[in-house]
């Protein structure tokens, strides 16, 4: 009889110690899964627009593709590709006090409309009233080693490999009448009178300085600061002469050309409003 029940119990007790060791498996596995993760939220935007002027006054027009334009030399000209870096991004206080923003490397493509929406990262609290930044990669970022910069430039044709290894700042191309020829600028340079990078520093200012907006970092909000892009700025030299693309179609190294062209982009981007929700 104890032989039985000896047996009796053992049948019964291994379907239960399945079933039991099946449940703590679940509840294990259930316990131990990754929670998803929460993607970080942004302090502010900086939304790029690429324009062009018309009329009178600072009246602007958004850049379109294969559409002819007239610039300050007369030259009628369209635009295939129109690509440029922002690097470098630091806000300024109403005192002159500058706030880097790490790891701010932007390649703005007229191409693609989601690059020209910035995001920026874990900026501090506060009011700022402008803002700086480089148009291009400077020299020091020539010199360190950043894969993930290299990466951006290389796979979107904005690098120079061996022997130049230099970072293109800025590409323009299209074409220009009355044959519809091709003309392609192409800048780089980062060294001494080929530094072709600019430094940029605008106010959030629309009437000259006379009284300044104020971009408000705070908790839960999320800002976004509106800039223009003017095209026309390029083909303007740093004594305000116009640029004639038709004498020099082809800018695609270092030197004086390009460093006249660099002059004038270092005056294309200006502010145009805010917002503080």
């Amino acid at each position: 009889m104890m032989i039985k029940n000896s047996t009796q119990f053992r049948l019964f007790s291994l379907p239960a110690l399945a079933l039991l060791l099946l449940f703590s498996s679940c509840e294990k596995d259930e316990s131990t899964e990754t929670p998803p993760t929460t993607p970080p939220i942004p302090s502010m935007s900086i939304e790029i627009e690429n324009v062009v002027p018309f009329g009178t006054g600072n009246n602007f027009t958004t850049l379109k593709f294969d559409t002819f334009y007239v610039n300050t030399a007369a030259d009628t000209f369209s635009v295939s590709m129109f690509k440029y870096f922002l690097s470098n991004i630091r806000l300024i206080k109403a005192d002159g006090a500058e706030q880097k923003i790490p790891n701010t490397y932007f390649l703005v493509d007229h191409a693609k409309p989601a690059s020209k929406m910035l995001d920026l990262f874990d900026v501090p609290e506060g009011n700022y009233t402008g803002i700086r930044f480089t148009i291009g990669i400077d020299s020091i970022d020539h010199t360190i080693e950043n894969k993930t910069l290299l990466e951006l430039a290389d796979n979107n044709g904005m690098y120079w490999p061996t022997p130049w290894f230099e970072y293109i700042h800025l590409k323009l191309e299209g074409n220009v009448k009355p044959n519809d020829s091709l003309y392609v600028i192409h800048i780089a340079g980062h060294q001494g009178l080929n530094s072709n990078y600019k430094h940029v520093t605008i106010p959030f200012s629309n009437n000259g300085g006379g009284s300044y907006d104020e971009l408000k970092i705070v908790q839960g909000k999320k800002p976004t600061l509106h800039l223009y892009t003017n095209l026309m700025e390029i083909f303007l030299d740093q004594n305000n002469n116009p640029i004639n693309i038709t004498v020099t179609p082809s800018v695609t190294s270092t030197g004086p050309e390009a460093t006249i062209l660099a002059n004038g982009y270092s005056n294309m981007i200006i502010y145009s409003h805010l917002h503080n929700e």
